[in-house]
């Protein structure tokens, strides 16, 4: 190839790169179910892989087609045994729920589908491995080291035992997307359904990682490019959380401590912090004490100040006001009613970011603060306290 024509591609490369960045993935997961037996010996399976995206969060619309590959081995030595490319995905919102009262920024989920079939021939002592990998995760992560920074691995592992038993994975509910309200308490139910009505084991657990930031031929499509083709093989290092305030068991900080009920997939606790937070789960699959499978989610859960008064927290403001836009990006306005003559920012550690004063404020400049959630509070001419979430997003 001429050098022109590689300054060409990497030139067109260059101009895209802002779509090749995904960073709006919020969470995903793979399940497969068994089809029946094929000719040769081989057994015939159907996998859906359910993506989920930020609609607000300025990256890349989902793939299409996403770029798949399928290892065989064990989980440190296997071999790519096929890449392929899956298209056409089934694209719907998501339906956002809340039991918050008061201000909140909008939200916007979107639920990408796609389906195919493989077939397989059990090979004793070895798996496959149907793997995805993308990057970026979104940017404004409170719990996440450089999120931006960080491409995901969605994979499932198709075990030997699975094969021998024409076993079909668990599948999880819908996802939960949902805000979140500090101080209230929270119950989420993600107990997956069975077919073969196996035991069911439910825990948190660290994402994988996979990709990175190189957005320039020919490293974007390598284990560290934006868009790994194909996607490349395990071990998986895993997603790097903000030790010690947040760990891949304690992903959100709450009081009672949000966890997951192992026995049926219930998430509850009560929330302390605002922010976005990155949870990973899964669902281990046992039969006769035999693993058979397990299937990963990972779930985005927005945690907003809805105005409600803590018992811990006397000084909680109570009375809301909205700013526009939010999401934002550059400068926030409020309506001049509200008279407010001092505006105070904090970020999710509660440090006040940003303190402004002058008679009648109408407007904030956000350059300077992180992608993040944060709390306003606005100090009106009459000495009254009142507050707004915001989202800033880049």
């Amino acid at each position: 190839m001429t050098n022109l024509k590689l300054a060409a591609i990497a030139a067109c490369f260059l101009f895209f790169a802002p779509d090749l960045w995904s960073r709006h993935i919020v969470g995903g997961d793979i399940s497969y179910e068994y089809i029946g037996d094929v000719a040769g010996g081989a057994k015939r399976y159907r996998f859906t892989m359910h993506l989920f995206r930020d609609c607000l969060g300025g990256g890349a619309y989902f793939d299409d087609p996403a770029q798949m590959a399928v290892y065989r081995g064990n989980w440190t030595n296997s071999e790519l045994l096929e890449s392929f490319a899956v298209g056409n995905p089934n694209v719907t919102n998501l339906s956002i729920s809340s039991g918050c009262g008061g201000a909140a920024p909008n939200l916007c989920f979107e639920q990408g589908t796609y389906t195919f079939e493989r077939n397989f021939i059990n090979v004793p002592g070895e798996s496959f491995f149907i793997v995805y990998q993308r990057c970026c995760l979104s940017a404004t992560f409170s719990n996440i080291i450089n999120p931006d920074q960080v491409g995901f691995t969605i994979m499932v592992e198709l075990t030997p035992d699975a094969l021998a038993t024409n076993n079909s994975s668990p599948v999880l509910p819908v996802y939960p997307a949902t805000f979140l309200c500090i101080h209230k308490p929270v119950n989420i139910i993600q107990t997956a359904t069975d077919k073969e009505g196996d035991q069911l084991v439910y825990t948190f657990s660290a994402p994988f990682a996979g990709g990175g930031t190189s957005l320039t031929p020919p490293d974007v499509s390598g284990c560290q490019g934006a868009l790994p083709s194909p996607p490349c093989a395990p071990p998986y290092d895993t997603i790097a959380f903000t030790d010690p305030l947040y760990t891949s068991i304690v992903p959100m900080a709450g009081n009672p401590v949000i966890g997951i009920d192992s026995a049926e997939g219930i998430i509850s606790g009560t929330p302390r912090i605002i922010g976005q937070f990155l949870v990973g789960m899964a669902c281990q699959e046992f039969r006769n004490g035999m693993l058979l499978s397990t299937i990963r989610r990972e779930i985005t859960f927005n945690v907003f100040d809805s105005g409600l008064i803590d018992t811990e927290d006397q000084n909680h403001v109570a009375t809301t006001f909205r700013v526009f836009p939010n999401p934002a990006n550059g400068w926030v306005n409020w309506p001049e009613t509200n008279e407010i003559e001092e505006i105070q920012v904090y970020d999710c550690l509660g440090q006040c970011v940003i303190s402004r004063r002058g008679e009648n404020l109408t407007g904030l400049n956000t350059n300077t603060l992180n992608p993040g959630f944060y709390r306003l509070i606005g100090i009106t001419s009459t000495g009254q306290k009142i507050y707004s979430p915001l989202l800033v997003a880049r």
